[in-house]
């Protein structure tokens, strides 16, 4: 098997996993799909980028690249399995393939003990062909709008999204397909909301697809603002969750609370697998948390999710998107995300103190235009407690290099936040 070197990605070896060093190198990936994805004979394949990882420690990998071939992009997803498993998942997988031209759809690697797949196959999303394609019934249907379709964001196993093209040029939906009935879900937590929140209106969901529908909203991510217009669109962004914390979702369709303290002692756990050298100042972090754990705010209607990304700035304020994490808890707990979200940034040196310190203000302002903030001291916690089973734990689960070097900062921070 190929050896690539631990420390370039400062996660302690994984006897489980061993073939998760070279799965997550570009250059090791990109030799042996030259080798495995050809249909006649070796791939003349250019660039190899690895664009997402789900890193289970111990248990699985799922990795997504995107590779050149002839000029052409084409995304193909891996996911580990035990040696007697991935053969047999391999030959399901061939069963059910659709072509990809000159790239095969589905491989299988015995060495690594896995199995890649050429989007758009998938071993959970079926039919991610007619999500990305149009068939001509389907676009006289919708009187002739959909004429094309552009993938927007692709989890491998969980759910992609494509924007709809309009035969002039502008979305007419977004449409998300996922691998289980989370969309359903989903469908019915907008229709509950209404017009009650800011948030984009759902237009349909195919259960034969597993797809939701959603309105496009005439605007930019935060995510994608100029600096100089961040401070706005951030105060914008506290007061849509504001609205959102004042609706009335029934209570079967909100997931658990996020940050509770078992989940944090569960997040410290596995940092402490990934990296030893934090494990034991991330549990003393996790028990000081739930030490101090109060549950005394009432449970509102949470995003879940609340991040630049899923906001969108328009005319009349910042709109939220991607409601699949809807859950309830505290109203700190959104906030607690978002500014452990800004804390993030600037531990990994992408955002400066001081532009830290503005934008988190701007979000808590923001927010108590629209109605009364959550508690400083909930406010601290949920902050810290984000930093720790939020931020790091992702820094491992999605193999974030910077993450993972500036790990031992992120703790601190969230030790200087929180209790």
């Amino acid at each position: 098997m190929t050896t690539v070197a631990t420390d370039r990605l400062e996660l302690a070896p994984d006897p489980q996993l061993p073939q998760r060093d070279v799965l997550l190198d570009p250059d090791a990936v990109a030799e042996r799909l030259r080798r495995l994805l050809g249909s006649d004979g070796e791939l003349a394949l250019g660039r190899c980028e690895r664009v997402r990882a789900k890193y289970q420690v111990g248990r699985s990998l799922r990795v997504l690249h995107r590779i050149e071939v002839d000029g052409e992009r084409h995304l193909v997803s891996a996911r580990t399995f035990a040696p007697e498993r991935a053969a047999a998942v391999y030959v399901r997988a061939l069963a059910t393939a659709v072509p990809t031209g000159t790239v095969r759809p589905v491989v299988h690697d015995p060495e690594l003990a896995t199995v890649f797949w050429t989007f758009p196959n998938d071993r959970k999303i079926a039919g991610l062909r007619a999500l990305t394609e149009p068939p001509r019934a389907r676009a006289r249907a919708a009187g002739g709008r959909w004429a094309r379709s552009r993938l927007v964001a692709y989890a491998p196993e969980k759910s992609a999204t494509v924007s709809r093209i309009g035969e002039r040029g502008r979305p007419v939906a977004f449409v998300k397909a996922y691998a289980g009935d989370e969309g359903e879900r989903t469908h019915r937590i907008h229709s509950a909301l209404g017009d009650a929140a800011p948030v984009a209106r759902a237009l349909a969901y195919s259960p034969a697809h597993r797809a939701l529908a959603v309105e496009p909203i005439d605007g930019r991510p935060i995510a994608a603002l100029a600096a100089d217009e961040l401070e706005d669109a951030f105060a914008g962004l506290g007061s849509a969750l504001a609205g959102l914390h004042r609706s009335r979702v029934p209570r079967e369709l909100l997931g658990a609370p996020r940050l509770e303290p078992a989940r944090l002692a569960s997040a410290a756990a596995i940092i402490g697998a990934a990296r030893p050298d934090v494990g034991a100042r991330a549990r003393a972090l996790a028990a000081a948390l739930a030490g101090s754990f109060d549950r005394g705010e009432p449970d509102v209607c949470l995003h879940g999710d609340a991040h630049p990304k899923n906001g969108i700035l328009g005319r009349d304020g910042v709109v939220l998107i991607d409601l699949d994490q809807v859950c309830t808890g505290p109203a700190a707990a959104d906030l607690g995300g978002l500014l452990a979200g800004l804390a993030y940034a600037r531990c990994v040196g992408e955002l400066a103190e001081a532009d830290e310190r503005r934008l988190g203000e701007a979000v808590v302002a923001g927010y108590a235009d629209a109605g009364p903030p959550p508690a400083p001291a909930s406010l601290r916690w949920h902050t810290a407690a984000a930093l720790l089973a939020e931020r790091g734990l992702r820094a491992v689960h999605r193999v974030r290099r910077h993450g993972l070097r500036r790990l031992d900062a992120i703790l601190e921070t969230a030790e200087e936040v929180g209790p």
